[in-house]
């Protein structure tokens, strides 16, 4: 049913199978079609929760050999990968690939060193892809050198979503950070193992690197990531940050000695315009304190609340945002 829409269907530009208990025949079937396919952008394919099996591993080959032949394609995000071999399997049909932008892994089990080096050797063949957002992999030591190599690609956007757990890590990235010409948005979104020295490590970066406009440290505890908030005294490129603004592990004292110090940060920062906060809501008293923090601010235009806007509960706060948005627009 899937495949006859896409063969005949000249209009559909998103496809989502999130939902869909796909079997290897099915995706066989919606591969072969999407080589005639000329519209689709997008195409979203969920999990499966079934053990490493020959059908499986049929099911990562039917996605690579779409990607080999597909022309249209820019988007594609998985929600699993079973094991390496599938990681090799789609960096196979990545090497063909010329319309992909942006790839999305939301977990990859069982990855190990030869999964990077098949990244790397992917990456250094394909000319599109660019948006990079790999999420949940377990790296072992004798991968580091892969990692490094793979770090080196020419990205604009990587995420390293819930997985990079050792300072060993941490250090490479430091590295790459440091020369990259490349590399504008960069996440560790909820990679809450690491240790406050690894984060003390990446605030440097923001020191000396010119090229990043977003980062985002989310879902990280706020002590730990506050320490990336205090390089913005010495940045003058980011435009976006992203971090915990929850006080899941501090009292009411130290949650405010923390915004206070936000306020200070901001006064002297001059090129932050988009400040995100993992919050389910900005309620009054966030509200007061973030209002604090933009009085000497006029740079600040958007306040969100995991990537949405923020539901404000504070007229003076909205306010002071819309104002700095209009005096912003001017200036463009």
């Amino acid at each position: 049913m899937i495949a006859k829409l896409l063969e005949m269907n000249d209009n559909l530009t998103d496809l989502d199978l999130t939902t869909s208990n796909l079997k290897a025949t099915d995706c066989e079937k919606i591969s072969t079609a999407l080589a005639i396919n000329s519209t689709l952008k997008v195409l979203k394919i969920g999990s499966r929760n079934m053990p490493i099996s020959q059908e499986s591993m049929n099911i990562d080959r039917a996605i690579a050999k779409a990607l080999q032949n597909n022309s249209s394609l820019t988007d594609l995000r998985i929600q699993k990968l079973i094991m390496n071999n599938s990681v090799v399997d789609i960096c196979e049909g990545l090497k063909f690939n010329k319309s992909l932008t942006s790839l999305y892994i939301r977990e990859i089990m069982d990855m190990k060193d030869f999964g990077f080096e098949a990244f790397t050797e992917a990456l250094k063949i394909n000319p599109t892809l660019k948006h990079l957002d790999i999420g949940s992999y377990s790296i072992d030591t004798r991968a580091y050198a892969s990692f490094r190599e793979f770090l080196y690609n020419s990205f604009t956007s990587l995420t390293l979503r819930n997985c990079v757990r050792r300072h060993e890590e941490v250090q490479i990235i430091f590295e790459r950070l440091n020369v990259h010409s490349t590399l504008k948005n960069f996440s560790l979104k909820g990679c809450d193992s690491l240790g406050l020295e690894s984060l003390l490590l990446l605030s440097v970066v923001l020191t000396s690197n010119t090229m990043l406009r977003s980062l985002d440290v989310s879902e990280i505890k706020l002590e730990k990531s506050f320490a990336v908030c205090r390089a913005l005294r010495h940045n003058s490129t980011l435009t976006k940050l992203a971090i915990d603004s929850s006080a899941r592990t501090l009292d009411r004292n130290q949650h405010l000695q923390y915004y206070q110090e936000l306020a200070e940060i901001l006064r002297k920062n001059r090129s932050l315009r988009i400040l995100d906060l993992t919050a389910v809501h900005i309620d009054t008293t966030i509200a007061a304190e973030l209002f604090e923090c933009l009085k000497f601010n006029d740079f600040i235009v958007d306040i969100r609340s995991n990537g949405d806007m923020a539901r404000i509960h504070s007229p003076e706060l909205a306010e002071r945002l819309e104002e700095n948005k209009q005096d912003f627009s001017k200036l463009k």
